[in-house]
């Protein structure tokens, strides 16, 4: 049975020593960097004290006569050339090739001559053998293994494919130090190393929020420093369709937040190249029947949700009673497995909840007529099955999220099950044991969101309750700042101070009735939940000024004149004033309902007809469009 591995890494970030706790959470964690040794550790290593210096004008890259050629060879020369010799440029090339290569001449100029590093023994060049024709795209079955060895006056790598020669190189520029004496410098060194796990995968979410292609390439630059050989690239999700599709083009025009949040075919093919010369898979995912809303924008493929026997406006996982849902997925996987070279395509499976078609009496009927009974999975195995076969007759493996094999759903055994539910040893035998190739995922999660202001301690607080609550061995990471990547994506619209901005919006549903919750901001949502709401009998077909505080603040008055603190005890004057300021609390106070706190859906662009300010946060609605 073959046990692969894959990492999430989950950021918050947070402001700089805004507090000292925060602080001594950050030295706690605090890793000091190594010299002149390779990350991670390879298979076997051997170093000496011996050091040979090394020179930008006096070094170069070279392959053996016997050697294979290929323009991804030639291109890993170059580029390593620079993270070796010139490292404070090289993430320039990714924005402005052109002002980084000004840079390096400029650098050039400042460093000292060969002849200035007197009687020691340079290492000139890293001879490069290659045994086997260069591939096209790495794969699953991509050999990784290389032996390095660094001697005198040259170093030889010898790889048996062009991926091993990538991981190689790498090793060797980790190797290579600066030296006050030497200016850069080597240890005699031999390594011979290959992979432990054939998947070491990275996934970034780019459906829940947006992701710059300048920050999943700094991300892929990352993932090559540390020989991570997949990018798991979960492109689509119920908040937004950024994927431009040829075959079907509304699901971006209606699915993603704007135009301007999108990954055009020009972006996915400059992707897949960036990481095809780091080594790098695309392991693309497009998650159903689940986890699909943004699809349902733009076409008619999703349930119809039921509530006392009529439509209540909601809607579901993907129709599987309908065939013209399964057509519209065969011509977009045929546009996938063309666009996307890699063998498995991740097909999700996970989160499937079938209350929405138990409500459906279409899907009832369908239901009887394929005797499937009352078990809802059998109907999940139906919508997977049919679609492992349009996947199949592409060409494509594919791998699902182990949520499928919890429903106890029988699939293909050349299926790939992704494990991301405690606990993971028992999980993970459970899935094995089954007789399916097992990916692991774990153990981290991301939380990218910009914090300014007070409520960035509060807001760390919450979350790590709620993580603990939800799973207990999560890990918490806070990591100081904001890239400007992330802090130029909002838009400054709001008339208010600027560290309180925010164009974030988030939704809330009752799980008892059509209600739902919409706020401004997530980084000051649980202080909010708690402080604001509309008055009472309020609703969001009001004009916008009945929501301002101001109007509040006079309701919030009158309601006190009506409940004057001698006639009531504190405990219910508290109560009764939270009751007016929390429309949450007050609709869960008069109906005993329960709020799906768990199930946050998160909107990037202020669409709502009554634009609410930050510190007007909470409405009420029965619709959000």
């Amino acid at each position: 049975m073959q046990l692969t591995f894959i990492i999430f890494a989950i950021y918050v970030y947070i402001p700089l020593a805004q507090n000292i706790q925060q602080q001594i959470e950050l030295d706690e964690i605090a890793i000091k960097p190594t010299v002149g040794e390779p990350w991670p550790k390879p298979q076997s290593i051997q170093t000496t004290s011996t050091r040979f210096a090394v020179h930008p004008a006096a070094f170069y890259f070279l392959t053996n006569e016997t050697s294979q050629q290929c323009d991804l060879l030639r291109n890993a020369f170059d580029r390593y050339y620079k993270i070796i010799f010139f490292p404070q440029t090289y993430m320039l090339h990714l924005t402005d090739p052109l002002l980084a290569d000004i840079k390096i001449r400029h650098l050039k100029e400042t460093l000292r001559n060969v002849s200035d590093l007197g009687d020691v023994t340079l290492l000139k060049r890293l001879i490069v053998n290659i045994e086997q024709p260069c591939e096209e795209w790495p794969s699953l079955e991509s050999n990784e293994s290389y032996t390095l060895v660094v001697k005198r006056e040259h170093a030889l790598l010898d790889a048996a494919s062009i991926w091993g020669a990538l991981r190689g190189l790498e090793t060797f520029s980790q190797l290579i130090y600066p030296d006050s004496d030497l200016q850069f410098t080597i240890n005699e060194t031999t390594i011979y190393d290959f992979p432990r796990f054939q998947h070491r995968g990275f996934l970034l979410d780019t459906g829940t929020h947006f992701i710059s292609q300048k920050t999943l390439k700094i991300n892929l630059e990352a993932m090559a420093q540390s020989k991570m050989n997949v990018f798991h690239f979960h492109i689509v999700d119920d908040q937004s369709f950024p994927y431009d599709s040829i075959t079907y083009p509304e699901l971006s025009g209606k699915g993603a937040f704007d135009r301007n949040h999108i990954y055009s075919q020009a972006d996915i093919a400059e992707l897949l190249e960036f990481a095809r010369q780091r080594g790098i898979r695309v392991f693309i995912e497009f998650d159903s029947p689940a986890h699909s809303r943004s699809w349902g924008r733009a076409y008619d493929i999703l349930t119809q949700c039921y509530s006392e026997e009529k439509p209540n406006n909601k809607l579901g996982p993907m129709d599987p009673s309908r065939n013209t849902t399964f057509e519209f997925l065969k011509n977009f996987f045929h546009e996938v497995a063309q666009i996307f070279p890699d063998r498995y395509v991740h097909l999700g499976a996970d989160e499937v909840y079938f209350d929405c078609w138990e409500s459906n009496p279409s899907i009832t009927q369908f239901m009887r007529q394929m005797e499937f009974g009352t078990k809802y999975s059998l109907l999940e195995q139906y919508f997977m099955q049919t679609l492992i076969n349009i996947v199949n007759a592409t060409g494509k493996n594919y791998a699902v999220w182990q949520d499928i094999i919890d429903n106890n759903v029988t699939l293909q055994t050349d299926t790939v099950v992704e494990v991301w539910k405690e606990s993971y040893p028992d999980e993970m035998a459970r899935v094995t044991k089954l007789g399916y190739k097992t990916l692991l995922s774990s153990c981290w999660i991301i939380i990218d969101v910009p914090f300014v202001g007070k409520a960035t301690q509060q807001f760390l607080k919450e979350i790590r309750k709620l993580t603990n609550k939800v799973k207990s061995t999560t890990q918490l990471l806070a990591i100081p700042t904001p890239p400007p990547a992330v802090c130029q994506f909002f838009n400054n619209k709001d008339k208010i101070p600027k560290d309180l901005q925010s164009n974030i919006v988030y939704q809330l549903n009752c799980t008892d009735c059509s209600a739902t919750y919409i706020g401004k901001t997530t980084r000051q949502a649980c202080r909010r939940l708690k402080e604001h709401g509309t008055p009472p009998n309020a609703s969001v077909d009001k004009p916008v000024q009945f929501f301002r505080r101001s109007a509040r603040i006079a309701a919030d008055k009158n309601f006190k004149k009506s409940y004057p603190k001698s006639e009531s005890s504190n405990e219910e004057h508290e109560s009764a004033t939270l009751a007016l300021t929390s429309a949450i609390k007050r609709h869960v106070a008069t109906t005993k309902h329960q709020i799906n706190w768990y199930n946050w859906t998160l909107w990037s662009r202020d669409k709502h007809s009554c634009r609410l300010l930050i510190k007007e946060s909470l409405a009420i609605a029965k619709t959000f469009s």
